[in-house]
């Protein structure tokens, strides 16, 4: 072998060497950009009692200095899909227990018998405190009682606590603990703090939503109209257009994007 082989090969060598050595501390050292973004929630959750221990409204900072026509980071267009909390992630489960308390509240869920569904769900938190789905149901059964018992405070008296929007908080703050990336957690997270007109704190998880799927127009939707109730129409057009882009069949959409666009002219003939 001449000196200009070895030469090669010496070379060749090193640059193995080199790039063993570097590519587990690359693929090691950079968290995802949504890990190192992420906020922890610590709270309470007691099972397997049919009413959830009352916790006050999370607070998420807003800033309050951002102007109307503040740039928005557009989404990735390649982002992955959520996937919706669902029976079939369980049917491996060892536990045939949990298995059959999951599939009869399914069962009862679907057949809108939210009493004995809440009821399976809670016994099943209860075998696993880690289930995604049973607090994800909890959550929905929740939220449907919240909706349906919504009451608009008194013009002078205070603001009404709507305690099943604190159990579906509650809930879904729990199946988010396990689930931290799921779009479809964040989003009823952001639909209970719109409904609770905490409109900073809905923006919060809507935008944690659509990160997870730019796809879903629904959620561009409600961001959207969370930006309207915060009366940042700029931003609201943003969302609603990217709704319609989506489902451009949708003349709730189209509606709201018409209005949303209305309202931002208007706000800023009057700055004039």
């Amino acid at each position: 072998m001449g000196i200009f082989e070895i030469i090669i090969f010496v070379a060749a060598a090193i640059i193995f060497i080199i790039l063993v050595r570097r590519f587990p501390e690359t693929a090691e050292g950079v968290a995802p950009k949504a890990t190192q973004n992420r906020r922890l929630f610590k709270f309470k959750f007691k099972l397997p009692q049919l009413h959830f221990k009352k916790f006050g409204p999370m607070r998420v900072p807003f800033n309050d200095s951002m102007s109307e026509n503040d740039q928005i980071s557009e989404p990735q267009p390649d982002v992955t899909k959520s996937a919706e909390p669902n029976i079939n992630q369980y049917q491996t489960a060892t536990n045939s227990q949990l298995k059959n308390l999951l599939a009869d509240g399914q069962k009862y869920f679907d057949l809108r018998q939210l009493d004995m569904a809440e009821k399976q769900f809670l016994n099943a938190a209860a075998i696993d405190p880690k289930c995604v789905l049973a607090y994800y149901r909890l959550g929905q059964i929740y939220l449907e009682r919240g909706i349906a018992t919504a009451m608009p405070a008194a013009v002078d008296g205070p603001k009404r606590v709507n305690s099943a929007l604190v159990d579906a908080e509650e809930a879904f703050m729990q199946a988010y603990k396990y689930d931290p990336a799921n779009g479809y957690i964040l989003h009823y997270l952001g639909r209970v703090a719109q409904i609770g007109e905490n409109y900073n704190e809905a923006v919060e998880y809507f935008e944690k939503a659509v990160g997870e799927d730019d796809k879903n127009a629904a959620w561009h939707f409600d961001l959207g109209q969370a930006y309207l109730s915060l009366r940042q129409y700029g931003k609201a057009v943003r969302y609603l257009s990217r709704a319609w882009s989506l489902e451009p069949r949708k003349s709730l959409y189209k509606d709201a994007l018409d209005d949303a666009k209305e309202r931002e002219r208007r706000q800023r003939t009057n700055k004039l």
